[in-house]
């Protein structure tokens, strides 16, 4: 995939579904992924994902976590 995932729930370009299964994940990204760690599946809200890829962190996603004291 050419970049670093940390995730515990994703959603993939072109769909609209949220996956959280691990092994559904690895099932459609196996040969893509250099590795996956395993807990089970853990979620029950979806993540908050930040984009800090540049000077000024920006909110792609609002989930469950609050992040503002995240944004200067």
């Amino acid at each position: 995939m050419d970049e670093p995932i940390l995730t515990s729930s994703l959603i993939l370009p072109n769909r609209d579904d949220i996956l959280d299964d691990p092994f559904e994940i690895e099932d459609l990204l196996g040969n893509q992924i250099d590795g996956l760690i395993n807990a089970g599946i853990k979620t029950t809200k979806l993540t908050t994902i930040v984009d800090m890829t540049s000077s000024v962190p920006e909110v792609i996603r609002q989930g469950a976590a609050n992040v503002d004291s995240l944004l200067l």
